[in-house]
């Protein structure tokens, strides 16, 4: 793992500051561009790890946003769109076996391509018992497997009328601040989003995800419709 020196790097500009680390040695700090060029030019293995001088633990590679939009793409690298577009996502939700099997692979394809730190899936339950938490991805998030939404849930309001929700956590309104509140044993969240998965008319479950390192994109408002989408087709 070799990086050279980067020679624009006393430039007055601020940058993130990484160290790199392939379970041996640590290289570092460097800034962004010279993380990128090590790993376009193959110099950084696609196993290394990262962190920022602030952070206080490793991350792999694919989950550092900063290097999403690397071209040419590395091998771990799949671009947003593909992810929701390919068989991956069709192809678990139509082999699933039943509803909530469905939603459940929709899920993980969501936190998937999305980069989420967690999930929820509420399911419809008839008679008269509402939406009730049937499927978590993420740390303490067991404890919320079975719950019943409340009727005037906002968020419920919101799937309801077949909007979808992508925002920042601390600038959000009423509905994403109750999906932010059962996802609060997460820590503190950067952003949240839902989406809601209808049977004709009938809605038939929320996706629930959050962040805790960054803002969901605007664009994943779309990759979460096309992932729903899917499930509705089943």
């Amino acid at each position: 793992m070799i990086l050279a020196e980067n020679p624009r790097s006393s430039a007055p500009r601020v940058f993130a500051r990484w160290y790199v680390t392939n379970g041996e040695t640590v290289v570092g700090p460097v800034d962004t561009d010279l993380l990128v060029r090590g790993i376009t030019a193959n110099r950084i293995p696609d196993d290394c790890m990262v962190m920022q001088e602030a952070w206080t633990s490793w991350r792999s590679l694919p989950q550092i946003r900063e290097l999403s939009r690397i071209s040419p793409k590395p091998s771990w690298v799949q671009p947003q769109d593909e992810l929701a577009s390919s068989g991956v996502p069709e192809n678990l939700v139509r082999n699933a076996r039943d509803a909530g099997e469905a939603l459940l692979f929709a899920m993980h394809a969501a936190v998937m391509a999305t980069r989420a730190t967690a999930g929820l899936v509420h399911r419809a339950r008839e008679p008269f018992v509402g939406l009730v938490t049937s499927c978590a991805h993420g740390l303490g998030l067991d404890g919320q497997l079975g719950q019943v939404l409340p009727r005037l849930d906002p968020a419920m309001a919101t799937a309801q009328q077949g909007s979808v929700l992508v925002a920042r956590a601390r600038t959000a309104g009423e509905p994403e601040r109750a999906i932010a509140r059962r996802f609060s044993v997460c820590g503190e969240l950067a952003g949240v989003a839902m989406v809601p998965v209808f049977d004709g008319a009938r809605l038939l479950a929320m996706i629930e995800l959050a962040r805790t390192d960054h803002p969901f994109r605007v664009e994943d408002a779309d990759i979460l419709q096309r992932i729903a989408a899917v499930v509705c087709l089943r």
